[in-house]
């Protein structure tokens, strides 16, 4: 839009034209989104990649972070529920958050995962570790920390099962490449790398084994109607599990959802 002055001094255009003709070029800019208030700066966001090379995420720093938190034998990781196939080497900040982790876990080990709220921000890992752990969380402030469930996790399963006298628990999760018993008698727990599945007429059959450790487990679950002895609360699968020890459990199971 070209506006041409009139070359008579005497001939001015008159102030509220003049006003008129400053809102309308406003305007222009706005649809033309020329606008910055709303932008994000780049010193304000943190780049996480995936394992998909051809995702690149933006987060902005200082925001609350939801996921599982694991202590292994070298580095602490987090596993974002947003972008579960992101994994974040942490960074602990506030000095407390291996303490917490510990109040739950009071045998050490390297596979146990537990739900956590953080408060922190996203940068760039540097060292060896940059190619596993591209993004690094650096941990403000703990907000929350407990024993992972199926109420709580955000990382997909494929069947949680628990029962009572005695109490246990299981998860099997191929998304964490791990299935995990939990005796609460013996307030032990076990674990291994995650198998695929046989179908025996109708029943899903899952065998792992702890090279480490020496012990195998033998998990067999069928979709019958089953119910919690403690709650009465039904449930869609059964679930038996066996252990090398000699030990047998009987319980009920919940299916994941859909990959």
């Amino acid at each position: 839009m070209i506006f041409k002055m009139d070359n008579n001094a005497n001939k001015k255009i008159p102030v509220k034209l003049f006003l008129l003709i400053l809102m309308v070029i406003a305007a222009g800019c706005r649809n033309g989104k020329v606008e910055t208030e709303n932008k994000v700066s780049p010193e304000n966001t943190a780049i996480v990649k995936s394992k998909d090379s051809s995702k690149i995420i933006k987060r902005d720093t200082g925001a609350i972070f939801e996921g599982l938190y694991i202590i292994n034998q070298n580095t602490n990781s987090f596993r974002d529920c947003r972008y579960p196939d992101s994994l974040y080497m942490v960074n602990d900040e506030t000095g407390n958050l291996k303490k917490s982790y510990e109040k739950i876990f009071s045998v050490r080990n390297v596979y146990g995962s537990v739900f956590a709220r953080f408060k922190g921000e996203l940068k760039a890992t540097e060292g060896i570790n940059s190619e596993k752990y591209p993004s690094t969380l650096y941990v403000k402030e703990i907000l929350q920390i407990e024993k992972k469930d199926f109420r709580n996790t955000c990382i997909n399963y494929d069947f949680w099962a628990l029962g009572n006298e005695p109490g246990w628990s299981l998860q099997i999760s191929k998304n964490e490449n791990i299935i995990e018993f939990y005796d609460f008698a013996d307030k032990k727990s076990y674990y291994c790398f995650y198998e695929e599945p046989v179908d025996e007429d109708g029943t899903i059959i899952y065998a792992a084994h702890n090279n480490i450790q020496r012990y195998t487990i033998k998990i067999r679950i069928r979709k019958e109607k089953c119910s919690d002895t403690m709650s009465d609360t039904g449930y869609d699968y059964s679930a038996e599990i066996e252990l090398s020890t000699g030990k047998k459990f009987k319980g009920c199971a919940i299916k994941g959802k859909e990959q």
